[in-house]
């Protein structure tokens, strides 16, 4: 019997009789043909599945046949995690995420401003210092399996305005969580006046978690685009807290409003979503606030 990883390949099998003898494979994948009396050759394509497959081999000759197994294993990922959001400070840097599997893994970017490298090891995302406010997508594939992006955000100089007061109306979307109001650091954009962020609002500020509920060692930031009082956003976010259901992305699909030092969004005009379950509507309470009123 023969066995062939993900990426397929050539083997043969040498026979003891060297008489005529003929030979045929009942699957298309795995071809076979003889190259002499004694000996047969075996070519399996590349899977692209996960799972293993099988193909049988019919060696015939005068005296009979003969039946072999070819066993070839599936896409075997062992570990490959990237976050979809990765944040650069004005100085740049790079971060790696490392990578094992038996199919290969390619990667393209749609701005040269970060250079993407990749190997059997991992991939590593490299970005040079720049005070600008720029943002590129990063997309991944691993051949024949499955395939993702990564949004690089590089948001230039930032200043601390001191501490807002934020109310969330993103986690009751899927959890029977009530609305908080609670202190949340919020910074602006040196470059670009209205362009917030709030640091970490969903890590030990928010009164809903527990020690081990949030993630120490990384900084998440809600970025909110104020620029325009009448059209407010606020890009994808990873909350960075996870209630053993994955970290939650937050985002906005309807524009917001910045009047009189607050901001908010209309009732449903939020967006939750877990992975592996569809997106939430959020703002269901029509509570979401960041108020700049009342900085401490």
């Amino acid at each position: 019997d023969l066995v062939f990883g993900q990426a397929g390949g050539s083997g043969s099998i040498k026979l003891e009789d060297n008489g005529s003898v003929s030979a045929s494979s009942n699957q298309g994948w795995c071809q076979v043909q003889v190259v002499s009396n004694g000996l047969i050759s075996v070519n399996v394509d590349k899977s692209n599945s996960y799972d293993s497959r099988y193909a049988s081999v019919t060696v015939n000759n005068a005296g009979g046949s003969t039946m072999l197994t070819v066993h070839q294993f599936g896409i075997q990922l062992f570990e490959f995690n990237p976050t979809k959001i990765v944040e650069f400070a004005k100085y740049g840097g790079s971060v790696t995420f490392p990578y094992k599997a038996n199919c290969p893994l390619t990667v393209t970017c749609d701005a040269d401003w970060v250079n993407p490298t990749w190997n059997e090891t991992g991939l590593t995302i490299t970005v040079g210092e720049s005070t600008e406010i720029r943002t590129a997508l990063v997309s991944w594939e691993i051949q024949g399996a499955t395939v993702g992006t990564i949004r690089v955000n590089q948001n230039g100089e930032w200043v601390s305005l001191g501490k807002c007061q934020y109310t969330d109306d993103f986690v009751p979307a899927y959890f029977n969580a009530k609305p908080v109001t609670y202190p949340v650091e919020i910074q602006e954009n040196i470059e670009k006046n209205g362009f917030f962020r709030l640091v970490n609002p969903y890590g030990q500020a928010y009164p809903n978690n527990n020690a081990g509920d949030y993630d120490e060692e990384n900084t998440y930031f809600m970025y909110v685009d104020a620029t325009n009082h009448d059209n407010v956003t606020i890009q994808d976010f990873a909350a960075g807290f996870d209630w053993g259901y994955g970290v939650m992305i937050m985002k906005n699909t309807q524009p917001g409003t910045f009047k009189d030092g607050v901001i908010t969004f209309p009732t449903n005009g939020l967006s939750s979503t877990l992975p592996e379950y569809d997106p939430e509507v959020a703002n269901k309470n029509g509570a979401f606030k960041i108020d700049l009123n009342s900085l401490n």
